[in-house]
């Protein structure tokens, strides 16, 4: 802040010196005024000269007056640069001094950080040694009464021997006994379970639809519902005339406890799918388990299940049926990819009359061979079905 007002106090100082200077200047010739017996026109650059002259002697002597730092840089400047080579020798040598006082640091700090691991590796050695011997000195222990031990035991085992070797005779012909008695049960098992089966493993007995977040009360009134159903569907099968023992129906109690519980505490509708245990004997109560889907609305009404183009021979009809064949296998994994319930055993879940393939398989003989087949949903299907199919054919070039 203090330089900047002095050089305005210096331009303005210059400015009043050249505006009087050039004044002055300004009257001598006009005036036609001599100094010294000088010609007007000499004596107007005198002026001048005077002016400029007087302007770096002011400006110079209030740089001295009012700065320091000016009157070092004019009349001590060598000093100065004599002070500061001075200095910047003995930085030089004092940085130098430094450097040789860190590497012997650094030196030193290496080779005390050596010491330190070399002693630490002593220590962990001392100690793993320490360690080992008392391993081993346990295991000398623990040797000794092992083989105080064994030599015991080995008295009593020659006892055991003989007793062993007397029971060995005794074992032997009771395992024969056994053998024969294990061929006679599994022979009637097999007979029994490939005999007369009832009911294949898996098997859906009977499904529907419950509605969820109701009390437990109703949803076991719908679940005895389908209980019900599975039941008369048992003595379709087995036959009226078939004993009671052999209609019944077993549910495992917690199972169908937690399906009424599950239900009943969440909002959504659950498939309920009534299924056999088990491959089942004629004249044995079957065994059923409880599975729960959650339900919802897979495809709409006539919307588009898969379409995809076809070539075959037409005038083939073993090609024609396999490639039909060919198609529904595709439709069928497709539903079932989108979460329908397939049935457990045949592993379908669409249906299709036997007049509508007839049909197809007609307009595919009299077509060129290459067309465009599409599956659509005749109705609403939901998760349990089943998925009712309409076929069509496009671009069939029919004659």
């Amino acid at each position: 802040m203090y330089g900047i007002f002095l050089i305005v106090i210096l331009i303005i100082t210059g400015g009043i010196i050249a505006f009087i200077g050039d004044h002055l200047g300004s009257k001598v010739g006009k005036k036609k005024l001599t100094v010294f017996g000088l010609r007007p026109k000499y004596t107007s650059m005198l002026v001048t000269i005077i002016t400029g002259f007087l302007i770096t002697t002011l400006t110079l002597g209030v740089m001295t007056v009012s700065s320091e730092n000016v009157r070092t840089a004019l009349f001590g400047m060598e000093k100065l640069n004599k002070s500061m080579q001075d200095a910047k020798a003995e930085l030089a040598n004092t940085s130098a001094e430094l450097a040789m006082a860190k590497a012997e640091q650094n030196k030193a700090q290496e080779d005390l950080k050596k010491a330190r691991n070399e002693l630490q590796g002593l220590q962990q050695q001392t100690e793993t040694l320490e360690a080992r011997n008392q391993e081993l000195q346990a295991g000398n222990k623990r040797l000794e009464d092992t083989n105080s031990e064994l030599l015991h035991r080995n008295e009593k085992l020659t006892n055991v021997n003989l007793i062993l070797e007397e029971g060995n005779e005794r074992l032997h012909k009771n395992n024969k006994e056994l053998e024969e008695n294990n061929r006679d049960l599994s022979t009637g098992i097999k007979i029994m379970r490939e005999g007369d089966i009832t009911f294949r493993a898996g098997e859906v007995l009977a499904a529907g639809v419950i509605k969820g977040k109701r009390s437990q009360e109703e949803i076991v009134e719908d679940v005895d519902k389908l209980v019900n159903a599975a039941r008369y569907n048992v003595t379709r099968r087995i036959g009226s005339e078939a004993p009671d023992a052999a209609k019944d129906i077993w549910l495992y109690q917690p199972e169908y406890t937690d399906a009424i519980k599950f239900i009943s505490e969440h909002e959504d509708d659950y498939v309920v799918r009534l299924t056999a245990a088990g491959n089942m004997v004629r004249g044995e109560p079957v065994r059923v388990d409880i599975q729960l889907f959650k339900d919802n609305v897979i495809y709409k009404r006539n919307e588009l299940i898969l379409q995809k183009p076809l070539q075959f021979d037409p005038r083939n009809p073993q090609d024609v049926e396999a490639k039909l064949m060919e198609f529904l296998h595709e439709v069928n994994r497709t539903a079932r990819s989108k979460g329908m319930l397939a049935d457990s055993i045949s592993g379908t879940v669409g249906v299709i009359d036997g007049e509508q393939v007839y049909r197809i398989m007609s307009e595919m003989q009299r077509s060129t061979g290459d067309t465009m087949i599409s599956a659509f949903a005749q109705e609403v299907t939901n998760v349990l079905g089943p998925l009712r199919l309409r076929l069509q054919l496009i671009g069939t070039g029919l004659e």
